[in-house]
């Protein structure tokens, strides 16, 4: 669920001004296929086993609901605290830090943020998630 949302903003000549842009997913855009070798390694090898759990239940979600899940979601599927499950995300961080360092390249297992949104019954806004395409498939069927 992307929004675009124009905004025009009038500032004096001698003001500058720089806006810096995430990239956000495209559905559209031509995807290349993971390295199922390079999933399998990092899954098995890089991630600690809360890190694979959280993947594991991710891989799940997304191949049973599609993209758009939340960690409250995930935390509701181990039957963890939300503050447990981002605890386990924040943590697996150091496994991507790991193999960006041996291997120059990013995690082949991360998640791709699709959404913020308020949340009512968390009384907060939380974050969608999706796996990068074709992740999923390889990661349910390791665990």
């Amino acid at each position: 669920m992307s929004r675009v949302i124009n905004i025009e903003i009038r500032l004096p000549e001698d003001v500058e001004f720089t806006v810096s842009e995430r990239p956000e997913h495209n559905e559209d855009a031509p995807t290349v296929p993971p390295n199922q070798g390079d999933v399998e390694r990092y899954f098995r090898h890089y991630l600690s086993d809360n890190g694979r759990k959280v993947f594991a239940v991710a891989a799940r979600i997304e191949e049973n609901q599609g993209p758009g899940y939340t960690l409250s979601d995930i935390a509701a599927n181990l039957s963890l605290e939300y503050g447990s499950v981002k605890s386990y995300l924040i943590t697996s961080g150091r496994s991507a830090r790991r193999w960006k360092d041996e291997t120059g390249t990013e995690a082949p297992i991360q998640f791709e943020g699709l959404s913020y949104d308020w949340v009512q019954e968390e009384r907060g806004r939380r974050a969608g998630y999706r796996l990068p395409t074709g992740v999923a498939e390889i990661v349910a069927r390791l665990h």
